[in-house]
């Protein structure tokens, strides 16, 4: 989340339920160590 937060400028308190948003639309997907990427 550290890296998606800093790209777009904004705070944790905005990127968990945008984050969270994206995962339930099936926008992500989650990478061997734990973290996810956006599908594109």
């Amino acid at each position: 989340m550290s890296e998606a937060r800093q790209a777009l400028g904004s705070t944790r308190r905005v990127m968990i339920p945008l984050l969270e948003r994206l995962d339930a639309a099936g926008a992500t997907e989650p990478l061997g160590d734990g973290t996810r990427r956006v599908r594109g």
